[in-house]
């Protein structure tokens, strides 16, 4: 009998490719995985054949491997040395997480390695940073506190009611912070994060900001309430923030950068279901429309596929405007990863040299 006809298939390529190693000959064609993997004995290459034959060992990727976020992570390459801007002596930044979001989400976001998340990937760069540790079951305490509170039911809450639980665990870490430093921290509050940063920053008062905070960056951050005829999802507490310290309140104490995404623009899909698309999306653009439309009234607007550009800067701050930056580590109305969000080795290339800046003005 003909070996040939007994082999597997699998064994049939690895014999076809060894030839072709030892000849050294590369092979060009297009890829029919859906991942660009090998899956066929027949079909032609785009690599040369030593790779085909380390695709056609290796497992399948999962969907938290198959994003790149640099050059060669996929097979195993280990983050790359930033090449531009490394920070001495910078102090710590504090991470707070945005509504829904998880401590996790910022150290080893969706299961992906933690040399992917924020937290590396500001190490990288000569930050030290730590993240607030809220967890999502957390969020919970936002609306058994605001069934409590006469105000917020009535749409008139403030933060330092339904968020005071936030509050008080993020001034905690920012204290201790500066302890064990010795220097004000930068506040770096990512969507909700942002303005409840702010909204501790104004219960706190002037005295602990000009001992606590050197700055504080917001990124992807809802910094204005929607109009009167949309239902204000904060009940009136940012609303309140807002008349009490409008803008960069604490400029002349501390700095302000307000980073915003410039990457979807919302288009309505008939049949779509505002809270149903959070998790299962017909489209970004879908998604967008419906959260755009809570938050500033136009469900048509551009933004970071979750907050819209028009809400996203703080009057007084410096603004920073990133194009194609989606709002985080998942893309909008999917529970797929992604290497587009502020939390990403390309973007924070792009707005921490931004924020460097300021902190040598300080």
């Amino acid at each position: 009998m003909n070996a040939l006809c007994t082999t597997t298939p699998g064994l049939m390529m690895a014999m076809r490719l060894s030839r072709l190693v030892m000849i050294g000959s590369p092979m060009l064609i297009a890829m029919k995985g859906a991942d660009g993997r090998i899956v066929d004995y027949f079909e032609t290459w785009d690599i040369n054949a030593g790779d085909a034959l380390l695709q056609l060992l290796a497992p399948a990727l999962s969907p938290e491997l198959s994003v790149e976020h640099w050059p060669g992570r996929i097979w195993g390459s280990r983050p790359p040395e930033p090449t531009g801007l490394r920070l001495q002596d910078a102090p710590t930044f504090v991470v707070l997480p945005g509504f829904g979001n998880d401590c996790i989400d910022y150290l080893a976001p969706l299961g992906q390695d933690a040399e992917v998340g924020l937290q590396a990937c500001l190490g990288r760069r000569g930050v030290t940073s730590v993240v607030s540790p809220v967890k999502r079951i957390d969020w919970l305490k936002v609306f058994l506190n605001g069934l409590m509170d006469e105000d917020f039911r009535a749409g008139n809450g403030t933060a330092p009611g339904a968020f005071g639980w936030y509050l008080d665990m993020a001034k905690e870490l920012v204290e201790n912070s500066v302890r064990s430093s010795g220097l004000p921290v930068v506040l770096l509050g990512h969507s909700a994060g942002g303005w409840l940063a702010r909204a501790l920053m104004s219960r706190e008062g002037r005295p602990w900001v000009e001992a606590n905070v050197a700055g504080l960056v917001t990124l992807g951050a809802p910094h204005l309430p929607p109009p009167e005829w949309i239902m204000d999802m904060t009940r009136g507490c940012l609303r309140n923030l807002n008349i009490e310290h409008p803008g960069a309140h604490f400029k002349d104490l501390a700095f302000y950068v307000t980073v915003a995404g410039d990457a979807i623009v919302g288009k309505k899909q008939e049949g779509n279901v505002p809270i149903l698309e959070l998790v299962q999306s017909a489209s970004q653009e879908s998604t967008a429309y419906n959260s755009y439309e809570v938050v500033c009234g136009d469900g048509e607007a551009t933004g970071d596929g979750v907050v819209p550009l028009v809400a996203a800067h703080l009057d007084g701050a410096e603004q920073l405007t990133l194009k194609g930056c989606l709002h985080s580590i998942n893309i909008a109305g999917t529970t797929r990863p992604t290497d587009r969000s502020y939390m990403c080795e390309s973007f924070v290339d792009e707005w921490l040299p931004f924020v460097a800046e300021r902190l040598r003005s300080v």
